[in-house]
């Protein structure tokens, strides 16, 4: 370590094309590398879709969830090394306005936003039908004055899916751990998901 008292921590891309440095001699020299592997639907999306997908299914792919970031990643270092990934989840809540159906990936035609769970959670109380998609974040669909919604979120289930799957990678060596983009907009979800798949 060059600074025995400090920890290095990088914050590095989501892919390897176009980098313009050496990703794998990083690794060797620092003590952590997180991915900031959050944001694939977002506002500069094209289509509606989970913020932080576990685990790619369609109509998403593998390569643009956690699951498809730790493969790469895992693939690109020294398996002495996968300790140091650390990747990382959020979250916020996007809601897609004007979109043409309610399936996911579906197109919308609004500006959309990002908020926090505490927002979303407001709207599903009004008793809208909620989905658990196969890639780990759930979303539902609602019509306000005329116009479709659709809204991808976080909560207790899918922090859970995500927290023991951490577990599960952090056994086999695969990974060192998550971030969190921010833990002021989390809530009790949040905080209960991770106690029951971390206490002792």
């Amino acid at each position: 370590r060059i600074y025995p008292q400090k920890i290095i921590n990088v914050y590095g891309p989501k892919s390897f094309s176009g980098r313009s440095y050496d990703i794998p001699r990083v690794f060797e020299i620092v003590d952590y590398f997180s991915i900031m592997s959050y944001g694939i639907h977002r506002t500069r999306s094209s289509s509606t879709g989970p913020y932080t997908p576990l685990r790619g299914a369609a109509p998403f792919v593998e390569r643009w969830s956690l699951e498809g970031y730790l493969e790469r990643y895992n693939a690109e270092i020294n398996s002495n090394l996968h300790h140091k990934l650390i990747l990382g989840i959020s979250p916020v809540s996007v809601k897609f306005g004007g979109v043409t159906s309610l399936d996911p990936r579906s197109d919308f035609n609004e500006q959309l936003s990002n908020y926090p769970y505490s927002s979303s959670s407001k709207e599903i109380a009004r008793g809208k039908r909620v989905c658990l998609h196969p890639s780990g974040v759930k979303f539902y669909n609602y019509i306000d004055e005329g116009t479709n919604y659709q809204v991808w979120f976080e909560d207790y289930d899918t922090y859970h899916l995500k927290f023991n799957w951490l577990l599960h990678s952090n056994q086999q060596n695969k990974l060192g751990g998550f971030f969190d983009w921010t833990t002021s907009w989390v809530g009790n979800d949040y905080w209960s998901a991770m106690y029951d798949n971390f206490k002792e």
